[in-house]
Formats: C-alpha cells, sequence, structure tokens
C-alpha cells in the first residue's frame, strides 16, 4: 500500500514539476514517433515486396544495414535525401513512401467517360458557376434519393 502511495505521489509531482510546454512537446514527440512506425511498416512491406534483403537495400540506399532497421522499427528518421534514394531503391514515388494516395490513384474511377468528361467541363469552369451547377445536381439528387420519403 506504501508502495502505491509513493508511486502516486511521485507522479503527482513529477505532473506539477512538468512544464505545459514540457508537456506538449512529449505529447508532439508521441505523435512523430507514430508517423515514423507508421512508414517504417510501410518500408518493410515494400522491400519485402520487392524480395530485397535489408543488406540489399541498405547498399541501394548508400547506407548500413542496421539504418534501415531503425528506420523500419519507426526509431530513425531521414532527410529528404535519403528518403528519395529509398523510393528510387523501392521503386515507388515519395507519395507512395509515405502513404498519400497519387493524382491517378485519385482520379481512378469506375465511371463512364462521358460522365468524366463533362466533370472536366464543369471542373474548368469559374467557381462561380461550378458552384452553382453542383447545387442543381444536389437539388436534383436529393429530390431523388432513394430514401427520401414522400
Amino acid at each position: 500500500m506504501a508502495a502505491v502511495a509513493v508511486l502516486l505521489y511521485s507522479s503527482f509531482v513529477l505532473r506539477k514539476r512538468t512544464s505545459r510546454k514540457t508537456r506538449r512537446s512529449i505529447r508532439r514527440a508521441r505523435a512523430r514517433s507514430t508517423v515514423k512506425i507508421a512508414i517504417g511498416e510501410r518500408v518493410r512491406a515494400l522491400r519485402e515486396a520487392g524480395d530485397l534483403s535489408r543488406a540489399d537495400l541498405a547498399e541501394l540506399m548508400g547506407t548500413h544495414r542496421t539504418n534501415v532497421y531503425r528506420l523500419e522499427q519507426g526509431r530513425r528518421s531521414m532527410p529528404l535525401y535519403q528518403a528519395i534514394r529509398l523510393a528510387d531503391a523501392l521503386d515507388v514515388t515519395l507519395d507512395q513512401l509515405v502513404g498519400r494516395k497519387t493524382r491517378e490513384q485519385h482520379e481512378t474511377m469506375d465511371a463512364p467517360p462521358a460522365l468524366l468528361r463533362r466533370a472536366e467541363r464543369i471542373h474548368r469552369l469559374p467557381v462561380a458557376q461550378r458552384r452553382a451547377i453542383l447545387d442543381v445536381i444536389d437539388a436534383y439528387l436529393d429530390q431523388r434519393s432513394p430514401t427520401r420519403r414522400r
């Protein structure tokens, strides 16, 4: 019981002694580490999909295999030039490396070409006209929606 009281008191004292700025920097560091872990998992998956060992990837990047291991574990960040080398070695874009969708992935839709052409024409209109057309389309679709009851 005394050990629990000491533990509670020490955590209370530590909380009191740490400034708001320190607590904020700790939260930011945790957020950065989750990003590093996610990128590391992606790097490992890409490396294994390319049938590369850590040593092979390190050689292609011009670094040591322990750096690749630390990167995959989320314990290491890398400068931009090294990220470019990594993306080249894995034959992916930087967007794919960090998990962002590329423009082509956003644009691929299973829509008829005529609909895509119309959408492109609407997109080229001035903003005010585009909003007006989209408002009309939304009103029509809301009116025809199967969830709407009359």
